[in-house]
């Protein structure tokens, strides 16, 4: 699937959740027809990850945000993520900035939104990067063998990336450029009208780093990366 929807509205204030629905999305998802041929060459898709998550609500009959909430945010202690944050939340929220240093428009929530859709902070990251690393508690709560077994299962490659990457469920395995004397570093990286980020795991070292930058264009994930490689 594309990255985005092909029948968006043009201006990012149009394409929030309220404008462009989940009924419009859901018909176009319905509607879609692929343009290659299988096996089709690899691409980036928020579309297919946001179209996953309905079809995931739709097989177990609970929300994409009841599971997250219940299955990871809540065991994990991650009380400041969230899809809409509350009063008190939002007036936390960073300004994010264009390239000429101008304040960024919030970015939407969209009908896609488990795509990108969560707000969080550096602190909620980091203890969900623990929970990755495999650790068995996090924040004083013990974190159960399931959702260890579940996040690991995500780390898995499954598929090779022209660029000698290995992409996983959403994460990407960073090979560092085929090196066999280098351990892969298991990133998530991201970036709107306003920011750029990056999660990033090192299991051999047993470390996590995560960097948010509050100006669009930024590339911090080949730094959290190369921090990682560099930790002794």
């Amino acid at each position: 699937m594309p990255d985005d929807p092909t029948n968006l509205p043009r201006g990012l204030e149009q394409r929030t959740i309220e404008h462009y629905t989940v009924n419009d999305f859901l018909t176009w998802a319905s509607n879609y027809e692929p343009t290659t041929r299988l096996p089709a060459p690899y691409r980036y898709s928020n579309a297919g990850i946001g179209l996953l998550s309905y079809l995931v609500a739709t097989a177990t009959g609970k929300t994409w945000e009841d599971q997250v909430n219940s299955e990871i945010l809540q065991p994990l202690g991650m009380a400041d993520t969230t899809l809409r944050p509350t009063p008190e939340q939002q007036k936390r929220l960073a300004q994010g900035h264009s390239r000429a240093g101008q304040d960024a428009p919030r970015w939407p929530v969209f009908a896609w939104y488990a795509a990108g859709g969560l707000r969080s902070t550096a602190q909620d990251m980091m203890s969900f990067g623990e929970a990755n690393l495999g650790h068995k508690e996090v924040n004083g709560k013990p974190v159960s063998a399931e959702l260890i077994a579940a996040m690991q299962l995500a780390q898995k490659p499954i598929h090779l990336i022209p660029n000698g990457n290995k992409q996983a469920m959403a994460w990407v395995n960073n090979m560092g450029r085929g090196n066999p004397n280098l351990h892969p570093v298991i990133v998530k990286n991201g970036g709107t009208s306003g920011f750029g980020t990056v999660i990033a795991i090192n299991p051999t070292k047993d470390a996590a780093i995560f960097i948010g930058t509050n100006q669009v264009g930024s590339q911090p994930a080949a730094k959290g990366v190369e921090i990682l490689r560099h930790l002794p």
